[in-house]
């Protein structure tokens, strides 16, 4: 796995002169802080119980201790003698967690001990297919939009007692050249009808189809002018507009589209954790002189 861990950490995170060993850890440094957001140190040196320092591969947490993992990157599984000398360094500094992670797996007794002594084991490596069993690989997004299929029919509204005055242009009332009407309402604003139906049109909820109607008062008499007609007084008016849906667009995200690669998979062997790390994410991070992950 070594020449794989090592491309995966070149095109992501930096082509670095760095021991393989120490890209795998970094890369480890980079998937646990997008799982805890915790600070995260690749490298440093830790004082156990006994007086003597100890050398991490991962550190997670504001205090150094937190979280400790250690990093195998190999080509076989990880056996029993690395086990217990991992525990060896965790019962001496005594972390709230303690993590292993290797690319291949480990034997039978390895895994036994670890669960006796209270390490939790994973794998990390790049994806397999057993890995992306069961995750979503590709979504197909698909957005319709509601428009209205032409201009509103409109039929204005007038008082009762004004209603006979208008017998010549009342059938003008219905008139549905909107571009040509302008009104001035109640508190002497002038506009057109296009900028009074704008807003009306707009609150038509999404996914409104067929002939939709509903009704508009102006609080008081506006003045409204037909062209030819003069003006007349209107309380209001109703309206009808016929919707249609259409297809707006179809977009299809995933693996494999945009550039979204996935690099890197973790899980632990007692299944609580599983998960896939892209190349967008790690291309996020890079590493200081003192080995602590930082944002780029």
């Amino acid at each position: 796995m070594t020449a794989e861990i090592e491309q995966i950490y070149d095109r992501n995170i930096a082509a670095a002169a760095l021991r393989s060993s120490d890209k795998y850890e970094r890369l480890a440094a980079v998937v646990f802080f997008l799982l805890t957001e915790q600070t995260t140190v690749h490298n440093l040196r830790l004082r156990g119980d006994s007086g003597v320092k100890h050398q991490i591969d991962v550190v997670i947490g504001p205090e150094h201790r937190r979280l400790l993992i250690e990093c195998k990157d190999y080509d076989k599984n990880v056996g029993l003698p690395q086990v217990r000398n991992f525990f060896a360094v965790v019962e001496d500094v005594t972390p709230d967690e303690a993590f292993m992670v290797t690319t291949r797996g480990y034997s039978t007794q390895a895994i036994t001990y670890a669960e006796a002594k209270g390490i939790r084991l994973a794998l990390l490596r790049s994806p397999e297919e057993e890995d992306l069993a069961g995750l979503v690989r590709r979504v197909q997004i698909s957005v319709d939009a509601t428009a209205p299929a032409g201009d509103p029919l409109i039929s204005w509204q007038v008082t009762e007692d004004e209603w006979a005055e208008l017998a010549d242009v009342r059938g003008h009332l219905g008139s549905t050249d909107v571009d040509a009407m302008t009104l001035t309402l109640p508190d002497g604003s002038v506009t057109g009808f296009r900028d009074l139906w704008e807003p009306i049109e707009g609150a038509i909820p999404l996914g409104s189809g067929g002939l939709v109607e509903g009704e508009h008062k102006f609080g008081g008499k506006a003045q409204l002018c037909l062209p030819g007609y003069g003006e007349m007084p209107v309380t209001g008016f109703l309206w009808k507009v016929e919707m249609h849906t259409f297809r707006a667009f179809d977009v299809e995200v995933g693996l494999g589209i945009g550039g979204l690669v996935a690099e890197l998979a973790l899980h632990s062997l007692d299944g609580e954790i599983r998960r896939i790390f892209t190349n967008h994410q790690m291309a996020e991070f890079d590493f200081d002189g003192t080995g602590r992950l930082r944002r780029v």
